[in-house]
């Protein structure tokens, strides 16, 4: 069956497909768009993209094919990857806009169907779904495949010229062998699919008339969840909020580096960090609970205590990167946003983790997409009035005092979150 090979390989391949994107669509944009659209446009159409895929998937993988859903993610992403070239090539914005909606669907139907697809296969061999453990491991592979596409990122948009200037790049000098790499990885998510039979939890009589709005499925999956899911999916926005504005501007924005070389050692420090604490993590968990989910007092230990540190070190690494003293606070810049980019990152599984536990009557993609599709409304919803404050006040909400209080108010809305359901679960 090669259950577990198969779901390590297709996390390091989406991972590099999403290394190569948020490394440089945002720096990219801001090169083609020339001081025009917002960059808050762009991310807008990706949020929105990740929504329609979320909504998707809850129906193709619970009663279609998991497989299906996975290979239409790997499609998704290759329309991405040559829109994106053809974005650079035309010097045309309107393409990186239907670009970024495209990867946007991808996302979204892979972040509901390859979990869902490990579990109950997991489920199937032997009698157990999968573990916190084994989804932080897959993490961790998807964030190693993450790790070497930043990494070589920019160097392969500048043609391996190491000491090219980003302050005065323009379009026309870009070169598109990152996407043609990411269009070879979309070939590997092909060939590493799991079979298409025998992988559904819900069997439909008319399976394709249930690519609508899956309201009813939704319900059901809230209906036996409550107020834990609720809280749940509330915290797993949250953190992914967190993750994804720094996904976005940290190699574009925040760390240091003005010549490509500068920045791909600073870009690799911020994910090689990530990589090692995620190992850390890991082990931590093969130690304490190999076999096992976690207990809820566990993870909200866990998940509240990560959060905390995790704000404390983004407000250092920001003031530290933006206004440096010393030359060495250039450098722990990077490093203080990777560990607290893998605090947040570590967190994520483990939320994939407790919404699988509501995944009533097979329906695991379902609870996964009703997590997918908070976690777009949200990160749409702050995106808009992001962009509408930034308009009002006539600067960037790009620049660091504006994540600054964004990460502060999200990460005190999660550890708020994690009390009251913590409260709730003691007393019940």
């Amino acid at each position: 069956m090669l259950i577990w090979p198969r779901y390590l390989g297709l996390n390091a391949a989406f991972g590099g497909l999403v290394g190569f994107r948020y490394t440089l669509d945002v720096w990219v944009y801001r090169q083609v768009a020339a001081g025009g659209a917002s960059v808050m446009l762009l991310l807008g159409f990706s949020f929105a993209g990740m929504l329609l895929g979320e909504i998707i998937a809850a129906r193709l993988s619970d009663r279609v094919s998991r497989s299906l859903a996975i290979l239409a993610s790997a499609t998704a992403f290759g329309a991405w990857a040559v829109l994106a070239m053809l974005g650079v090539v035309l010097d045309a914005v309107a393409l990186l806009w239907a670009a970024g909606a495209l990867f946007g669907v991808g996302l979204g139907l892979h972040h509901a169907s390859v979990d869902a697809w490990l579990d109950s296969a997991m489920e199937r061999h032997r009698g157990q779904g999968a573990t916190d453990l084994e989804l932080s491991t897959g993490f961790l592979l998807y964030n190693s495949g993450y790790l070497g596409a930043a990494t070589l990122a920019f160097p392969l948009l500048f043609g391996l010229n190491w000491s090219a200037s980003l302050e005065s790049a323009s379009a026309p000098q870009l070169v598109t062998a990152p996407y043609f790499l990411c269009l070879v990885l979309t070939g590997v998510v092909f060939l590493l699919r799991p079979a298409p039979d025998g992988e559904r939890d819900v069997h439909s009589a008319r399976p394709l008339s249930g690519l609508a709005l899956p309201l009813r499925e939704y319900w059901a999956v809230l209906a036996f969840g409550r107020f834990r899911l609720v809280a749940a999916i509330l915290v797993g926005a949250c953190i992914n909020l967190l993750v994804q504005f720094m996904d976005h501007f940290a190699p574009a924005t925040l760390l240091p580096g003005r010549e490509v070389g500068e920045r791909a050692l600073s870009i690799f420090s911020f994910n090689l960090t990530v990589v090692l604490v995620m190992l850390g993590l890991t082990a931590l968990l093969a130690r304490l609970w190999p076999r096992q989910r976690l207990s809820d007092r566990a993870r909200a230990l866990l998940l509240g205590g990560f959060i905390a540190t995790a704000l404390g070190l983004m407000a250092s690494a920001i003031v530290l990167g933006q206004t440096p003293v010393r030359a060495s606070d250039a450098v722990a810049a990077p490093i203080l946003l990777g560990f607290a980019q893998s605090l947040l990152l570590a967190l994520l599984p483990l939320t994939k983790s407790w919404v699988l536990e509501f995944g009533v009557s097979g329906l695991r993609a379902t609870a996964l997409s009703l997590l997918g599709v908070s976690k777009r409304l949200l990160a749409i919803g702050a995106t808009l009035m992001l962009g509408l404050a930034g308009n009002a006040a006539a600067s960037d909400p790009g620049t660091s005092s504006w994540l600054l209080w964004v990460l502060l108010c999200l990460g005190g809305g999660c550890i708020g979150v994690l009390i009251l359901n913590a409260t709730s679960s003691a007393r019940s």
